[in-house]
């Protein structure tokens, strides 16, 4: 082998513990415009949003949260970083979700659900087809903003061929987002009813 094709030669991928290790290497203390930005975002949500979408907010947040454990302890992370679905495999991964993710959730759930739903009022399988994207567009949001915050994104991390936008999103992970877009459609307009009346009775 001459020198050249040595040069030439792509280095091997690191493994998703180095990955890990180097993400983790990023931390660094919330910046100034960090604090500015989470005050003007809450003020937004406390006094922009309506009684009712800020109760599902909270209720979304907490759904994520426990699917989030959920998915983790029924699923196995592959040396390469795809994710396989094994329920009751001793591989599977210890339950885990964060509070970053929770309030980020809190956040952002408006926009997922209640502004989507309000783009497409009467498109219920367009809405249920182009749920990926959304999610999606939630994550790299939530992501970057979590990563401008923390210096990397403590919240979740992807690993794999297939992960892109600074490893936010995963493509293969597009059959669960349509399976959850199916459910929020049967769930949604319950979920409408349940916090209007909570609303009446406070």
């Amino acid at each position: 082998m001459t020198s050249k094709e040595v040069h030439r030669r792509k280095p091997a991928p690191l493994s998703t513990n180095a990955l890990e290790k180097e993400r983790l290497a990023r931390r660094h203390p919330w910046p100034m415009f960090g604090w500015l930005l989470l005050a003007l975002t809450t003020a937004g949500w406390i006094y922009l949003l309506e009684p009712d979408v800020k109760l599902r907010a909270i209720f979304h947040a907490a759904c994520f949260s426990v699917i989030e454990f959920t998915f983790y302890s029924v699923t196995v992370e592959m040396p390469n970083g795809d994710i396989i679905l094994r329920p009751f495999s001793k591989d599977c991964r210890a339950g885990h979700t964060t509070i970053q993710q929770f309030f980020a959730n809190v956040f952002y759930t408006p926009i997922l659900v209640d502004v989507y739903f309000a783009l497409m009022p009467d498109y219920w399988l367009l809405r249920v087809l182009l749920f990926p994207i959304n999610i999606w567009l939630l994550e790299v949001v939530e992501g970057y903003v979590l990563t401008f915050l923390y210096g990397y994104n403590p919240a979740w991390v992807y690993y794999g061929h297939d992960v892109f936008f600074s490893n936010n999103i995963k493509l293969s992970y597009w059959p669960y987002w349509l399976m959850l877009g199916g459910v929020l459609e049967l769930a949604f307009p319950m979920e409408r009813t349940v916090t209007f009346a909570l609303i009446d009775l406070l």
